[in-house]
């Protein structure tokens, strides 16, 4: 199991956050929601590899993250 923080917060109040809380955050694990709107889907799959916190995200960001992440899980059995 693995811990994503998904906020709505500016990206440096999700990474004092996420640190304070035990994420390890470094510059390629911090993704915005400016860089998902320009990333495809298998772009984002990439990123998320890797990520732990993605700040200034929409609802519907929230949404699309999750169902990447679902569709990944399902893939990897």
């Amino acid at each position: 199991m693995r811990v994503i923080m998904l906020t709505g917060d500016h990206p440096a109040t999700a990474r004092a956050v996420a640190e304070q809380a035990g994420l390890r955050v470094t510059p390629d694990a911090l993704l915005t929601g400016a860089e998902l709107a320009d990333l495809d889907d298998h772009q984002l799959d990439q990123r998320l590899e890797r990520a732990t916190v993605i700040a200034r995200i929409t609802p519907l960001d929230k949404l699309r993250i999750v169902e990447r992440l679902q569709a990944s899980a399902t893939r990897s059995r």
